[in-house]
């Protein structure tokens, strides 16, 4: 996120501020529209935030390695 200037609010698209917050803390999971958003977003396959093992925070600052 801080490659990208973002911040907690600039997620909006996702969810709620609650729910961002509780997706970056690793308290909630991506669902299948939010994960559709950030990919369309950052220009991103899909995959980039399924990986089961990859915590949000980390899928997030890998989306300015895949462009």
């Amino acid at each position: 996120m801080q490659q990208h200037g973002l911040k907690q609010k600039d997620l909006g698209d996702i969810g709620s501020q609650g729910v961002v917050s509780e997706i970056l803390m690793g308290k909630h999971e991506l669902n299948i529209r939010q994960i559709r958003t950030l990919a369309e977003r950052f220009g991103v396959s899909s995959a980039t935030f399924v990986d089961a093992g990859t915590p949000p925070q980390a899928a997030l600052a890998n989306t300015s390695r895949q462009r």
